[in-house]
């Protein structure tokens, strides 16, 4: 089974809550940072 994928950034408080609850209940996952400054989550690879 892969990991799941936490999008999220350092700034998004719904993101850390996320993953608090990741921390807390143990699981593997695969963290990736998004920039939204850089308007990274329009890109053809994020939306797909």
């Amino acid at each position: 089974m892969t990991k799941p994928i936490l999008y999220g950034t350092a700034v998004s408080g719904p993101s850390r809550a996320v993953y608090l609850v990741i921390e807390a209940l143990g699981l593997d996952v695969e963290l990736r940072d998004v920039d939204l400054y850089t308007k990274q989550t329009l890109t053809a690879e994020f939306i797909k």
